[in-house]
């Protein structure tokens, strides 16, 4: 089993290459606090159960998540480019799945403190993050959230 990487080292890189990138461009300073890194094929993001203190979005390459039952490892799921990877950071202490890379892929990683401090600065960014956490509950699916139905709505 290979080991993890130390963590992120620098916060703030200026990146434009996804939604992410884009919404740190209006505060002009362009600091998103997703740092990009290359991950080998095997090697792991993080543990079921483990204390959750990062949040990746996968630009390139694949990303097993995996529960462990009975002392092996069962995929449950796979994560593609444009995807995010330990976002139950937001509501909770631990991961949820074991996430490991099933090819060489690129993610972009920020800690839970630098990530909120990002996304409380624009009404914006919580849309991105909304959107993409829709989309997971509905089964990978692009959603626009104004086309889903409002409270009363019939």
């Amino acid at each position: 089993m290979k080991k993890r990487p130390s963590g992120i080292q620098v916060e703030g890189v200026p990146c434009v290459d996804c939604a992410l990138g884009s919404a740190s461009r209006e505060d002009h300073a362009h600091n998103c606090p997703f740092i990009p890194r290359q991950y080998a094929r095997g090697e792991l993001l993080c543990l079921a159960g483990e204390p959750a203190n990062t949040i990746w979005f996968l630009k390139q390459g694949a990303i097993g998540l995996a529960r462990t039952r009975e002392e092996t490892d069962e995929l449950e799921a796979l994560r593609l480019p444009g995807s995010y990877i330990g976002l139950e950071c937001l509501v909770g202490d631990r991961y949820i799945f074991t996430a490991r890379a099933m090819s060489g892929a690129t993610l972009c990683g920020a800690t839970i403190d630098s990530f909120r401090r990002w996304l409380h600065q624009s009404d914006e960014r919580l849309a991105i993050i909304m959107q993409a956490v829709l989309g997971e509950l509905l089964g990978g699916e692009d959603v626009d959230p104004a086309s889903l139905p409002r409270p009363g709505d019939h």
